[in-house]
């Protein structure tokens, strides 16, 4: 399975911020480690001291009360095996001390030590302290394995503030290779065998320079010292009998007797150690433990007969791998060769077999920690910001009675249901004891989802904590109509909406959208919003200073004025008719029963709406107005910017009785909102490739019709 966090871009680039802090990254092995100090643009491999070799022996020796590393214990060990110890990173994990000279350690204790040693040298290097390291684990330290723990901790222990892991096939998938590098979509298998593990990943580049890791998978127990311990054994079956009474000394009790069965297990394993590096170079070798014994033989025949079944149990590894991914080998761009267990040539014939092309490190020893190298270059970059909320997304957060602290006993809605804003979401305890219920009050009359929710049942609460996220319901699309249109309105009934362009009006019926009438008037028209008994909206025709109000049969009343009307409104029975001069900056009122008034506003203003009882409404695209008094012309501004997502909207229209509005802002979004809480109830991102001119809101403030140049579009919030 792939690990949660697999998708990465490996990236260098100047930021233009001080020079980054120097970088360790190591790679901490069974057999062998190494470790490459990374600073800036510059890598610089950490050579052992003692050897002038860029490979570390991972081992230790007791020497009085310090532990010397690398090479340094290698020297040591045939002096008193007792006080020895390689091969320890397999013991990660194991709760057993390991004893060297009698005195005991813990494993992440001895692995703390390699690293500190590492960390020495590199910073004799650097000329500075180096605080971070990036250190290599095999695939199998899953997710929630104890091993990663104890990888980190050791890391801490070695004085690093920051350690961050990798695993180790994919550190040697963006090692150099031999060859041209890896492209973007190319998908390769990692053949990764070291010296404790055989891990195997499928690993596909991407365009940007960054990785995914499709999936990975290992054994544990197949690596460079399970072929050295077969080789040990069949020397013991195969070699001289002279040869195997000096290899297999008498067994007994006493501290001589053990210490000389430490040394000679230590003798065989470095002969036959060194044995398999010369045959994997050449077709037989023959190694001499003094002049005076018998040598020991090695053919290549003899090794590849030995660890043929190791070998197909690692093909039968990888091979289950793909099968898991619904991957062929067909679908690989290639295999990757890597891990020094593997240069044996044998891997190297069975990988051939897979048809696919066989890639190689261009050091296979160094290929891993190479391959950290280049991922700790891209660490100063592993930042992420805060994610800025969705426009249709809402924390929700609750001030506790007292500010006191609680407990959340329940949610009562799961994340991904929707609920209707009446009911509670979740209960809490408070210290008191007493219980209390959190609910969106928000807008009383609406739908949300629960998206997401930050603590669970039994966490402490603080009072003002982001609790929850919740996001407006996805709207239906219910019905597209091709038409221009310069203004458009819902029908009272919401079964119609009609449509202006010039003086032709076309009413729609938005159960079928099939055109039902057409209608055209004398001059202009505009839309006034029919009264309540009556289904379909009535039109304002002007011609000069007449206003001829009318239905698609009749005319229903008409009134004089000076100036142009720019905008028409009227009450529920036609009595109060509103008229809004732009240029002269006037509002003319026409009420039935008191006659004509006139009243200057502070703007040129576009729309207009007459609001009961006896108000004018008057607006623009920044979202301000003003609201006039029918009697007295005594004004209130008020102000929903808020609405304009770039700055500036398009148009702004609101539903019948002013608690929600419509917008359509200039970077093509549209959105319906609650006027009185300012929150969002539905959004519909920037559509393509028109933007909208207009928008239209059904009384009930639930259905937005939205006009682009050639279409009409007409959405609906769900209600539960």
């Amino acid at each position: 399975m792939a690990d949660p966090l697999t998708r990465y871009r490996v990236i260098r680039e100047d930021t233009g911020l001080p020079t980054p802090q120097p970088i360790l990254a190591i790679d901490f092995g069974t057999s062998a480690s190494s470790a490459v100090l990374v600073a800036g643009e510059r890598e610089h491999p950490v050579k052992d001291s003692v050897t002038g070799s860029y490979s570390w022996p991972s081992s230790v020796f007791l020497e009085d009360d310090r532990l010397l590393v690398g090479a340094a214990a290698e020297q040591r060990k045939r002096s008193a095996p007792d006080r020895y110890r390689a091969g320890f990173k397999r013991d990660l994990g194991a709760r057993s001390p390991i004893l060297l000279g009698g005195k005991r350690f813990e494993v992440t204790e001895l692995v703390a030590h390699v690293l500190r040693r590492l960390r020495e040298e590199a910073e004799r290097l650097a000329g500075r302290p180096i605080e971070r390291a990036v250190l290599t684990m095999p695939s199998s330290y899953g997710e929630f394995d104890d091993r990663r723990a104890a990888m980190i901790g050791a890391g801490r222990e070695a004085g690093f503030a920051g350690v961050d892991l990798l695993q180790e096939p994919v550190a040697a998938a963006l090692a150099p290779l031999v060859g041209e590098p890896f492209a973007a979509g190319d998908t390769v298998l990692v053949y990764d065998l070291g010296g404790g593990t055989f891990d195997a990943a499928v690993v596909r580049f991407a365009a940007d320079g960054g990785y995914e890791v499709l999936g990975h998978a290992a054994q544990e127990d197949t690596g460079g010292r399970d072929i050295d311990a077969l080789l040990v054994a069949w020397a013991v079956e195969h070699a001289d009998a002279e040869l195997v009474a000096a290899l297999t000394p008498a067994q007994g009790e006493s501290a001589t007797a053990r210490l000389a069965a430490l040394l000679a297990g230590l003798i065989v394993e470095d002969l036959v150690r060194e044995l398999k590096h010369h045959v994997s170079d050449q077709s037989e070798a023959e190694l001499y433990l003094t002049p005076l014994l018998p040598p020991l033989r090695l053919t290549r025949e003899d090794l590849e007969s030995l660890i043929d079944p190791l070998v197909e149990r690692t093909t039968a590894c990888f091979n289950a791998l793909l099968s898991s991914l619904s991957l062929a080998v067909e679908d690989l761009t290639a295999v990757l060769q890597t891990g020094g267990s593997s240069r044996i040539p044998l891997i190297g014939g069975r990988l051939v077999r897979t048809s696919r092309p066989v890639r190689r490190p261009d050091d296979f020893d160094l290929a891993v920690v190479r391959g950290a190298a280049r991922w700790a270059g891209g660490v100063p970059t592993h930042s992420v910001r805060p994610r800025k909320l969705e426009r249709v997304e809402r924390p929700l957060r609750w001030q506790l009675p007292l500010g006191q602290s609680a407990q959340l006993t329940s949610w009562h809605v799961r994340p991904g249901e929707a609920y209707p804003q009446t009911i509670a979401l979740a209960t809490v305890r408070l210290q008191d004891g007493s219980l209390w219920q959190l609910h969106d009050h928000a807008t009383p009359d609406a739908v949300a989802v629960l998206q997401h929710v930050q603590v669970g049942p039994g966490d402490p609460v603080m009072s003002g904590d982001w609790l929850a996220t919740v996001h407006a319901p996805s709207p239906e699309l219910v019905l597209t109509v091709r038409a221009q249109v310069s203004d458009m309105v819902f029908g009272m009934d919401e079964s119609a909406l009609a449509t202006i362009t010039g003086n032709h009006a076309i009413l729609w019926d938005l159960t079928s959208g099939r055109e039902l009438v057409a209608v055209e008037k004398e001059g202009p028209i505009a839309i006034v919003r029919s009264a309540a008994d009556l289904p379909w909206p009535c039109f304002a025709a002007t011609n000069n200073s007449t206003l001829r109000l009318a239905d698609r049969e009749s005319e229903i009343r008409r009134v004089e004025f000076a100036g142009h009307a720019d905008a028409v409104a009227a009450d529920a029975g036609f009595v109060r008719i509103a008229v809004l001069c732009r240029r002269e900056r006037e509002v003319y009122v026409f009420d039935g029963n008191r006659g004509r008034k006139s009243f200057e506003v502070l703007r040129r203003w576009r729309s207009i709406a007459v609001k009961e009882p006896g108000g004018i409404v008057v607006w623009d695209e920044s979202g301000q107005g003003e609201i006039l008094s029918g009697e007295t012309g005594e004004r209130d501004v008020f102000d929903h910017s808020y609405a304009a997502a770039s700055g500036r909207l398009v148009n702004i229209q609101f539903n019948a009785d002013f608690t929600r509005l419509a917008s359509a802002d200039e970077d093509g979004s549209c959105a319906i909102w609650d006027v009185e809480s300012k929150t969002r109830l539905l959004y519909l991102g920037p559509p393509e490739p028109d933007t909208p001119s207009r928008v239209a809101l059904s009384p009930d403030g639930r259905s937005l019709a939205v006009a682009t140049s050639s279409v009409v579009r007409i959405w609906r919030i769900a209600r539960l």
